[in-house]
């Protein structure tokens, strides 16, 4: 009875290759922005002498906004603002708890703490935008 009905539907409710396609459409955009971060950081304050605070608030803003963009326009995920903005948030705000739990709390060395957190960050942010259906199956 239950083949039947996937049969049916020619496809099962979870597919490895949806969501491995999504996932490398998901990891290009978080190493091109990367890049694009260090990059801006690193023309901003070192060769133009902007201020750093000023500095790395225009370029975390303007990655925020450019991925977004990007993540909607190679369709990977559904145009919800909000949503993305809750979301993106929350997994900076786990970001800092996690790094200064692992740095301060159990003494980790700060670049293990950074791969860690970063990694585990990346992993559910990923997670989190295909349980609440943002991203676009």
């Amino acid at each position: 009875m239950i083949s039947s009905s996937i049969a049916k539907n020619k496809e099962a409710p979870f597919s490895w290759k949806k969501i491995s396609k999504s996932f490398t459409k998901f990891t290009a955009v978080g190493i091109i922005a990367t890049f694009c971060n260090i990059y801006l950081l690193w023309l901003l304050i070192d060769i133009y002498k902007i201020n750093t605070l000023i500095s790395s608030s225009v370029v975390v803003l303007g990655i925020f906004l450019a991925k977004f963009i990007a993540y909607h326009k190679i369709n990977l995920i559904r145009k919800q603002f909000i949503k993305y903005t809750v979301i993106q948030v929350s997994m900076r705000l786990l970001q800092i708890f996690g790094v200064w739990y692992l740095i301060d709390i159990l003494e980790i060395s700060t670049l293990y703490s950074a791969v860690i957190v970063m990694g585990a960050v990346f992993m559910l942010t990923f997670i989190i935008f295909k349980i609440t259906g943002l991203i676009i199956e």
